[in-house]
């Protein structure tokens, strides 16, 4: 009877150590820093005006295309995405838009 009540405080212990090992993986949580939105081309573009409305949001326009876009300023590499957008306006040159899929949000710009 003792070695039946050791084998199944045994047999518990390792279940738990199982189910603990398996729920605890990492791998299959998604990355907080990773967007998980489909990203999509929008299109090649002029930016025409370029209007910073919160302390961290730029509303972009372009030059032939209809509509206003929201582009997040809390990259590290923020101070260059505004100097390339406004090189870009000056000099007339189309840069690169990716979208989220359904929004007016950017994601990239190239």
């Amino acid at each position: 009877m003792k070695k039946l009540h050791i084998q199944l405080w045994l047999w518990s212990l390792l279940s738990v150590m199982i189910l603990l090992g398996v729920s605890c993986r990492k791998k299959n949580d998604p990355s907080p820093n990773k967007e998980t939105r489909e990203v999509i081309f929008l299109g090649s573009f002029v930016p025409d005006t370029i209007t910073l409305e919160k302390e961290n949001v730029v509303v972009i326009s372009f030059k032939n295309y209809k509509g206003t876009f929201k582009f997040i300023l809390v990259r590290v590499s923020s101070n260059m995405y505004m100097s390339f957008l406004k090189h870009a306006r000056k000099s007339a040159r189309p840069v690169k838009i990716y979208v989220y899929k359904g929004s007016t949000d950017i994601a990239d710009i190239k």
